[in-house]
């Protein structure tokens, strides 16, 4: 197959090209924006770029996807912006760059008729529904932050598409090597390392459903796989974990013990996610890395990435 991603230096993105590029042909655009330190981004580019994957440097909003979309079996769109706490500050940053974006996408590929297009959603989509969040559950509330109605308008945009199939990916907290330097594993890691008191939201009772990188890339490969109708799914690990103790493992593989601050829980969170992943499983994603050895992992590369402990 041939694979288009947007966002293909993400997070995300990176690891999915990977694994993809072992068996497919792939290529992909991202703008490189300074939403998180770039370096890193430049990093999973040098790394792509070994392994002869095509990555064009553009904004999706001026970027003529001719010469590039017309014959590729399935695109995999990962752009946007992420981080609930930042959308707050910036909501129009969301509107352009996860709306009118996707808008723009999803009118290439209606223009060139591309079969099949899986987007990444969010679990932050389900704020309010009853725990586990259910993907099947037609309900739908309102999320507290831009970041989550934003994704909750591509789901939208892609259900009035006229793309013959799509799939909705609703992530839940995927961490791992590479990881963005806003997600709390990342930033938890750096500033146990510094000696800088961690602030702890919601006052260490606050609960996420990690989802390792590589259980999320098997999930958007059991996704690629599949030809059932359109429609959207979790990719969770679901299994909720205590923020606090996703702190201690990280001060376990560091042997450092960290400080902490314990505040109220921030008015763009919820108080735990955990995602019923009862559909995927029946497709064939089984979730694999336990968050101890998740960590574990995190904390290898992290070492490794900055060099040493500062």
């Amino acid at each position: 197959m041939k694979i288009f991603i947007t966002g293909i230096s993400g997070f995300i993105g990176f690891h999915t090209a990977l694994k993809l590029s072992q068996d497919h042909e792939v290529l992909g655009v991202d703008s490189f924006n300074d939403t998180y330190d770039v370096s890193l981004k430049r990093s999973r580019q040098k790394i792509l770029e070994e392994r002869n994957i095509k990555i064009i440097e553009r904004d999706i909003m001026d970027f003529d996807f001719y010469d590039y979309i017309k014959d590729v079996d399935a695109v995999i769109h990962l752009a946007g912006y992420s981080n609930v706490r930042m959308s707050l500050e910036d909501p129009l940053d969301y509107v352009i760059n996860n709306i009118a974006v996707t808008q723009r996408l999803i009118e290439s590929c209606e223009i060139f008729k591309i079969e099949k297009v899986l987007y990444a959603s969010t679990s932050c989509v389900m704020e309010g529904q009853e725990l586990p969040w259910k993907d099947t559950t037609k309900e739908h509330y309102h999320p507290s932050s831009p970041y989550g109605w934003s994704k909750y308008v591509n789901e939208c945009q892609f259900k009035s598409s006229k793309i013959p199939k799509h799939y909705g990916m609703r992530f839940f907290t995927v961490y791992g090597p590479y990881g963005r330097p806003d997600m709390a594993v990342h930033s938890f890691t750096k500033d146990i390392i510094e000696g800088n008191k961690l602030t702890i939201y919601g006052h260490g009772k606050m609960k996420r459903d990690f989802t390792y990188i590589d259980d999320a890339v098997n999930g958007i490969l059991v996704l690629l796989g599949n030809n059932e109708k359109s429609n959207i799914y979790n990719i969770a690990n679901s299994q909720p974990v205590y923020i606090m103790d996703m702190v201690v493992a990280i001060e376990t593989n560091l042997g450092i013990k960290g400080h902490y601050n314990l505040v109220d829980k921030h008015p763009a969170e919820v108080m735990q996610t955990w995602g019923d992943i009862s559909t995927m499983r029946y497709m064939g994603y089984d979730p694999k890395v336990h968050y101890t050895r998740g960590i574990e992992k995190f904390v290898t590369w992290y070492k490794q990435y900055y060099g040493k402990l500062n």
